[in-house]
């Protein structure tokens, strides 16, 4: 009080006593104010270089209570902003305690909400907004802390802040690869499941395509990652999101032969008779890998359908040499223009050729037009080399179920088990052997199957051959045995299995 009552006489004061009072009275206050401002750039230091921050700020506040802490440096950054920039929750409860104002923004605008969102702070977070912490406040850029959470993948503190998980901002193209890079982490198992759902609990790209048009589930399930693929299926990604080729994670999954995350696709809902944009199914995929189990899993979960009939009856339909199964087809197919007529009658073609079948007329030898002549009929057979080469397994194994004759050749003399190996498609070759096909038939050049795997360097169809009884002292026309072949390709595991 007599500070202020000498202030307001201070007009009537003398010069004598002006200096006086100068000197007594606001030399001391401005001393007190610089060494507050002192102390508080000393918490703003201590934070920024994280030199012990806590101990000393407490010795601080203790022997300073009137600290100013809204003391900014040049670039406008408090104390309370540079510890939560430094993500030090302790100190940051401890200046808000002493009155530090959780609202001061520095010169881009950002407060201390923005800094502890934008680096995933949670428990700072808490704290500011425990205070009063504005919300909606926006940085010189306009984004506000729900927004820098977001993109930064940080949604438990955007739910924190007030967003609600669908009303969560998309991501951008910078945020998919990054989101990508830690997916490919997870299944390099660089980080643990526990990190994954840390950064996904909230996230918004489950169902959506990260990498090449492939969503998580397919990413998991192409790896055989059955802890993410059943966390993501948790999560509630759909089992049948296809990519952009129109590959589903259960195609995904049965090209690379991993049985238990097809199982667990299919018990999640998965559709096993849907195709992608080539027509393919999961079964399809299935074949080109060595896995018999899983083939014959998805074959039966699907449903049968008008595929592999429609393409048989086109073979027989098409083809230019009369004989009695084309005569068998026209009699009780029309070719229409209506897509449902067309499947029925279709339908009809090939329970006429399911009824002769015991009759012999499907894919058995008939009296050529060559005097003692006796050919096999071409259209079953061209049917099956057809399949073979798409590597249709569904088409291949009706196709000898309807009678094909296993040892049918082609025009040079292969037979359906050469053409297999040398595609080495392990599921048709392993289904020829089942069913009796000779396992060493030569063609025209006298090269059998183990020479044709071995020269295409078909490993698991080589061993396969071996197994089944394949001679590798067989020689073909140049004298070469299998071995030779092997050399040729430069495979040295095969040639040493193929040596003698």
């Amino acid at each position: 009080m007599f500070i202020i009552e000498n202030i307001l006489r201070y007009n009537r004061l003398t010069l004598r006593e002006e200096i006086f009072m100068f000197f007594k009275f606001f030399i001391p206050m401005l001393l007190i104010l610089n060494a507050h401002a002192n102390d508080a750039q000393k918490i703003s230091n201590l934070c920024r270089e994280n030199h012990l921050p806590y101990t000393s700020t407490t010795e601080i506040l203790k022997n300073n209570r009137h600290i100013n802490l809204e003391v900014a440096d040049e670039e406008q950054m408090t104390p309370l902003l540079w510890c939560t920039l430094q993500g030090n929750h302790r100190v940051v409860e401890l200046l808000l305690q002493h009155g530090a104002n959780s609202n001061a923004v520095n010169n881009n605008k950002r407060s201390a909400l923005i800094f502890a969102a934008k680096n995933g702070y949670t428990k700072i977070v808490k704290s500011l907004l425990a205070t009063g912490a504005l919300r909606n406040l926006k940085d010189i850029d306009g984004y506000s802390a729900a927004d820098w959470a977001n993109r930064a993948g940080y949604y438990k503190i955007v739910i924190m802040i007030g967003e609600r998980p669908d009303n969560i901002i998309p991501f951008n193209k910078a945020d998919v690869r990054e989101s990508y890079l830690l997916i490919k982490r997870v299944v390099t198992k660089k980080v643990s499941l526990g990190f994954f759902k840390e950064h996904w609990k909230y996230g918004a790209l489950i169902d959506e395509p990260v990498n090449k048009g492939r969503t998580i589930l397919i990413i998991a399930a192409q790896n055989g990652r059955m802890d993410l693929l059943n966390t993501v299926l948790n999560m509630g990604a759909k089992p049948d999101i296809a990519s952009k080729r129109g590959i589903t994670a259960l195609m995904a999954a049965a090209g690379s032969g991993h049985l238990k995350a097809a199982e667990a696709l299919i018990n999640r809902g998965a559709d096993p008779n849907l195709k992608d944009k080539n027509g393919k199914t999961a079964l399809d995929y299935a074949t080109g890998d060595a896995n018999l189990v899983l083939i014959d899993f998805i074959d039966a979960k699907m449903v049968k359908n008008y595929r592999t009939k429609r393409t048989v009856v086109n073979y027989l339909k098409t083809y230019k040499r009369p004989g009695k199964m084309a005569l068998l087809v026209k009699k009780h197919m029309k070719v229409l223009q209506q897509d449902g007529q067309q499947k029925a009658r279709e339908k009809n073609a090939l329970k006429a050729i399911e009824s002769k079948n015991s009759q012999g007329l499907s894919d058995i030898s008939y009296p050529g037009r060559k005097k003692g002549g006796n050919k096999k009929s071409p259209y079953m057979s061209w049917a099956a080399f057809n399949a073979i080469w798409n590597n249709d397994f569904g088409q291949f194994k009706k196709l000898i179920n309807l009678g094909l004759s296993l040892e049918v050749r082609d025009a040079k003399g292969n037979t359906l088990l050469t053409h297999a190996s040398s595609k080495g498609y392990m599921a048709i070759v392993d289904l020829l052997i089942t069913r009796g096909a000779k396992v060493n038939p030569k063609n025209d050049f006298g090269n059998t199957p183990l020479m044709i795997a071995a020269q295409y360097n078909k490993v698991p169809v080589v061993f396969y051959l071996l197994e089944n009884g394949a001679n590798k002292k067989i020689r073909n026309k140049k004298g070469w045995v299998a071995a030779r072949f092997a050399q040729q390709a430069r495979n040295k595991r095969t040639f040493n299995a193929l040596r003698f």
